[in-house]
């Protein structure tokens, strides 16, 4: 192992919200202070609810002044502290990270990270701000040291997106399943009888997550096998779809939890996860739906989810935004499932370790 007491690397995530991104970068953070290296949070908002996930040896740094002007604060901090590595995600992120240090003439290397495939919603988007955020980020990925996607799926839409050379992106999965995750203590009882099948879905009420067909799936898989669905998230589409399943008459079926910084609970307790979205990146919920034991189903979206699942080999991949096609793939996974331990093997690809052996790769690369 490189002798790594004396390098320092800086994570630029945003602020700490719940999602994959802020859980993913807490990980990645723990196996780097695991190998002695000094770990520091650059943070535009001080508020998040995985705050409380960053290690507490890591030093913490606040722009104070939102997204948009935190370049400015972000040279300050280069020109201080010089980490070895800023890894930094999302476009507009990734370009002030890019432009900052430049300007600090900091020897930063800078890692930036392409988290889901957006180009379906960049398509449909005609704002102006957006577009120009864009533009401006194939340049960076076109210049900068490291352009890392989250999935293979991720790095060849980008690119093509971006008409950047082949090779341009790299990839490196994120590091979801950790020990914990594996450890985790299923509380789940053997089926009796009639007893509805337990069905999980996770994500943010977004027009991405398309939980509208999830919803037209499960009132087909009713008809035909006795389940119950917990949908797990919150977002501005919340109303809407609680309208829908009173008007499907599926309330006694149908179960809105609202947010959950950790599901595991839930996803163990499921006898399948489904994810019904229109695009993704590398779905941090699909990972650990594996790591847990638990079946899945995940429409074959732009993003990981074939990958992770190896082309159906640990699950089923029905077609987004067709009902029938993942009703289907419910009922055959509920009727075949997969062994437990087959689908937390295949969960073993995607740990902190595998993601810091590959980050670290690239870090000495420029040393």
């Amino acid at each position: 192992m490189h002798n790594t007491h004396t390098l320092r690397i800086c994570f630029m995530p945003g602020a700490m919200q719940a999602g994959g991104v802020a859980r993913n970068t807490a990980h990645l953070a723990h196996r780097f202070l695991a190998h002695g290296y000094e770990v520091d949070f650059f943070l535009t908002y001080r508020q998040g609810e995985f705050l409380e996930s960053i290690p507490q040896e890591c030093n913490i740094y606040y722009s104070g002044v939102g997204a948009k002007r935190s370049i400015f604060e972000l040279v300050k901090y280069l020109k201080h502290r010089r980490p070895t590595a800023l890894i930094t995600a999302r476009d507009y992120l990734n370009i002030f990270g890019y432009f900052a240090i430049k300007l600090s003439r900091a020897n930063t290397t800078q890692i930036a990270t392409l988290r889901t495939s957006t180009f379906i919603e960049r398509s449909s988007s005609d704002s102006l701000y957006k577009k120009i955020i864009s533009r401006v980020a194939t340049y960076v990925y076109r210049k900068t040291e490291h352009a890392v996607a989250v999935s293979k799926s991720v790095a060849d839409q980008e690119e093509r997106y971006r008409k950047l050379p082949s090779g341009t992106i790299k990839t490196i999965y994120n590091p979801v399943a950790d020990n914990a995750l594996f450890s985790y203590k299923k509380k789940k009882d053997p089926r009796e009888g009639s007893t509805p099948y337990k069905l999980c879905a996770v994500g943010r009420l977004t027009e991405q997550k398309d939980f509208r067909t999830l919803i037209d799936a499960i009132d087909i898989v009713s008809k035909e096998r006795p389940v119950a669905l917990y949908i797990i998230g919150d977002g501005h589409l919340m109303e809407p779809l609680k309208d829908k399943v009173k008007e499907r008459n599926l309330q006694e079926i149908i179960t809105f939890t609202g947010s959950m910084p950790l599901a595991w609970g839930v996803i163990s307790e499921s006898d399948l996860l489904v994810q019904t979205s229109l695009w993704e990146g590398l779905p941090t919920v699909v990972i650990e739906a594996l790591a847990l034991g638990t079946n899945v189903v995940a429409t074959d979206c732009p993003g990981g989810a074939r990958e992770i699942l190896e082309d159906g080999r640990y699950g089923w991949l029905p077609t987004p935004g067709d009902a029938l096609s993942i009703a289907t793939a419910i009922v055959q996974a509920l009727d075949n499932p997969h062994d437990s331990h087959l689908l937390q093997n295949r969960a073993h690809c995607f740990t902190p370790e595998k993601a810091f052996d590959a980050y670290q790769a690239l870090i000495h690369r420029d040393r």
